[in-house]
């Protein structure tokens, strides 16, 4: 049996062991983390997005060869990175594309990265973008070794419309023609575009050339989408009112991604309607001349 003494000693012994910190017992630790954000909570696609990811290492081991990864989803193009790392700490200066990164950190050190991305005009829905950092290592706080940024995409779209009226002007109950060019200045693609057509009084709508509904585009002509940088075009072909007179064309193009400079989807054309004046023929112009020269020999004849 053990005497009091004997026992006195194994507790002693046992809770000193318990107390040998885990890095005196070979178990080296560092606790490593990241964050990422792009400052803003809402994104525009066709624009630039910019990322500040930094990892940081609170200790108590240094790191060498710990990794920082970023894998960019595919609605961003073109990133490029830089990095920069806290003295005694390293990181790769510069990369492009998805960021897979061996970097060493000691206690207390960071490292930053700078990421541009283009965003995909035509994304929808919600940017997200996670990194990561991890070492070989035993990390006691796993939940901040990586880090998401989230943004709403809002797309915009800048409509402008032009058109070109043949015969301009117009002649009074004749057919007449407007070419219409809906070009998208972007940022983001424009969705479900269509163009409204507003005709004078007592013009006739004939039919129209390039839209959905051909021939029947008027008043609603469809486009569909109309991606950023590019423009759609289509024809209408009206007979102009009977009457000579004064009047007005209005074309309006939307779309329900929104234009961050309204007004120049929409265009007034003023149309005059003249009224034609009669042309003479050749065979005309001869029997005018008979006619006159028949008169003139009466004459001299009386």
């Amino acid at each position: 049996m053990f005497s009091k003494h004997s026992l006195l000693s194994v507790i002693i012994l046992t809770t000193l062991l318990l107390a040998v910190p885990a890095a005196h017992a070979g178990i080296m630790t560092a606790d490593l983390s990241i964050t990422k954000t792009d400052g803003a909570a809402t994104s525009i696609p066709g624009t630039m997005v910019t990322y500040t990811i930094v990892g940081a290492n609170a200790g108590a081991a240094d790191v060498l060869g710990g990794t920082v990864a970023d894998t960019f989803p595919a609605i961003l193009t073109g990133c490029t990175w830089t990095c920069v790392a806290s003295a005694g700490s390293s990181c790769t200066a510069a990369g492009a594309g998805d960021i897979n990164d061996a970097v060493n950190l000691l206690n207390g050190g960071t490292v930053t990265y700078t990421a541009t991305c283009g965003i995909d005009p035509s994304a929808t829905g919600v940017l997200s973008n996670t990194a990561t950092i991890s070492s070989a290592l035993t990390d006691p706080n796993m939940a901040d070794n990586s880090a998401t940024d989230m943004n709403t995409l809002t797309p915009m779209a800048n409509l402008v419309i032009s058109s070109v009226l043949t015969p301009s002007p117009a002649t009074a109950g004749q057919i007449f023609t407007v070419d219409v060019t809906v070009t998208n200045n972007g940022p983001s693609d424009a969705t479900s575009v269509t163009v409204t057509s507003t005709f004078p009084p007592g013009a006739i709508f004939n039919s129209t050339t390039g839209c959905a509904e051909d021939p029947n585009g008027v008043p609603t002509c469809t486009l569909g989408t109309i991606p950023a940088g590019q423009a759609s075009m289509f024809s209408i072909l009206a007979t102009a009112p009977a009457a000579a007179g004064n009047g007005s064309l209005t074309l309006a193009a939307a779309s329900p991604v929104a234009d961050p400079t309204p007004g120049d989807e929409t265009e007034i054309i003023p149309i005059a309607f003249n009224v034609e004046i009669p042309t003479v023929s050749e065979w005309g112009l001869m029997l005018l001349a008979l006619m006159l020269g028949g008169a003139a020999l009466w004459r001299m004849r009386r």
